[in-house]
């Protein structure tokens, strides 16, 4: 948020699409932007998406260590969201994720929750 010379806030956007480049991501961009399209009520920019599915990509590992008990990525191809619901959202990280997709938002909602993941994920660190 910044504030104009009227002393009101408004959203500013980190990356213009304009200018933005795509990154590769492992998850499929489509199956990210499907989730989505079913929580906010608008259309999903670039950055936005691929920003998604990196933060997906790191909730995903994780709760993959949380319920994988040390198998394989190869045998947890059909992990359900169930299994993933029996896993405890202790860290502030984790609540801010899954409520990230729970409810119908606006963008400036969806952008909030994203601004909380991002100031949230050392929680997870590299992978």
């Amino acid at each position: 948020m910044m504030e104009d010379e009227n002393g009101k806030t408004s959203d500013v956007d980190i990356i213009r699409d304009e200018d933005y480049l795509s990154i590769d991501t492992l998850l499929p961009k489509e199956w990210v932007g499907m989730l989505m399209r079913q929580v906010i009520d608008e259309d999903v920019s670039s950055p936005a998406l691929d920003f998604t599915t990196l933060m997906t990509e790191k909730f995903i590992l994780y709760l993959y260590k949380q319920v994988s008990h040390n198998k394989t990525s190869k045998q947890l191809e059909n992990l359900k969201y169930e299994n993933v619901q029996k896993v405890l959202l202790e860290e502030e990280f984790f609540v801010y994720f899954h409520d990230f997709f729970q409810k119908p938002m606006a963008t400036s909602e969806v952008k909030s929750k994203a601004t909380k993941i991002l100031t949230h994920q050392h929680h997870i660190g590299l992978f």
